[in-house]
């Protein structure tokens, strides 16, 4: 005779008060620390791939790719 195995889902607590809002995050900024240490050197790698936010004034419509359509 075979026995049926049953699974049920495990109860998850129910929380029913608010989350507090979060804090927004600020960085340390002594720049001596590790932390400031790799963070400056990672705002140096990103920063070469920045996009000016005046791109599309300086650059017009005649160079953009939407000139080939």
């Amino acid at each position: 005779m075979m026995k049926r195995i049953v699974q049920t889902k495990p109860l998850m607590p129910v929380f029913n008060a608010p989350l507090p809002p979060l804090e927004p995050f600020q960085r340390c900024r002594c720049g001596k620390c590790r932390e400031c240490i790799d963070n400056e050197k990672w705002d140096r790698v990103f920063a070469k791939y920045e996009i000016p936010e005046d791109r599309w004034e300086t650059k017009g419509f005649f160079q953009s790719t939407l000139r080939g359509w």
